[in-house]
């Protein structure tokens, strides 16, 4: 369940079934869909992951977008969101990647992390192993210890 979008719809998702309501708790999107991981929504649309495939919703009425195969996505990883960079969902699992369209695909962002967490395209806040570094598409800006040395996740 989570709350998404400019009007404060509400996301109900648990396989096979997607349920969306309005503010003022209205249906307005109810779609079954076999074999999903999790949901994102991503501007006016539903990211709907799959472990070989993204299917995109319009939030606005359920129709299908795109239908597109992906690189494989682990099974026990979830969509985390930024909220200053929400077009950018970043899968994470046992090994966290970006996922983009046009074409679709998946992308590690600079060398990698434990923790991904987007802040705009081209710039990615990366955790691992204590230290947390700040990537640009033109390399590390800095980076700065945090935690103990080789914990997972901040």
């Amino acid at each position: 369940m989570r709350f998404f979008g400019p009007r404060g719809d509400l996301l109900v998702a648990e396989p096979p079934g997607l349920t969306v309501y309005d503010a003022s708790g209205q249906l307005r999107v109810r779609a079954e869909l076999d074999g999903f991981l999790d949901i994102a929504a991503v501007g006016d649309e539903l990211w709907v992951a799959g472990p070989r495939h993204l299917i995109r919703l319009s939030a606005r009425d359920g129709r299908e977008r795109a239908r597109d195969p992906i690189d494989y996505l682990d099974p026990d990883g979830r969509f985390l969101q930024s909220s200053t960079a929400p077009q950018l969902p970043v899968w994470h699992g046992a090994q966290p990647v970006v996922i983009r369209t046009d074409p679709v695909r998946t992308e590690i962002p600079g060398p990698g992390g434990e923790v991904i967490l987007p802040i705009s395209d081209g710039r990615w806040l990366l955790w691992q192993g204590g230290q947390l570094r700040l990537w640009r598409s033109i390399g590390e800006a800095w980076r700065k210890p945090i935690g103990e040395p080789g914990s997972r996740g901040p």
